[in-house]
């Protein structure tokens, strides 16, 4: 992955919580403190959107990462189609 930050940047105000014997359509339950969510969301996002990863760490617990994966380039502008 390109220009991916190597520093880990973890949502202050967000917490993901898996909980045994809920049914199996429950994946888990965000928890957020709106005023320290508020301030991770103004720091961190790009453009009005911020990426979150849910991810599992090796001792198996849930927890939650700012995606900051950019592009290296533009994308390149659509190309027109011969056959339309």
């Amino acid at each position: 992955m390109a220009n991916k930050s190597e520093d880990k940047i973890f949502p202050n105000g967000l917490i993901f919580k898996q909980k045994a014997g809920r049914p199996d359509f429950i994946v888990g339950t965000l928890a957020i403190n709106c005023k320290d969510f508020t301030a991770t969301m103004k720091d961190n996002h790009k453009s009005g959107w911020l990426n979150i990863d849910l991810k599992i760490s090796k001792d198996g617990n849930p927890y939650a990462e700012i995606d900051t994966w950019e592009p290296t380039q533009a994308p390149k502008e659509s190309e027109e189609l011969d056959w339309v």
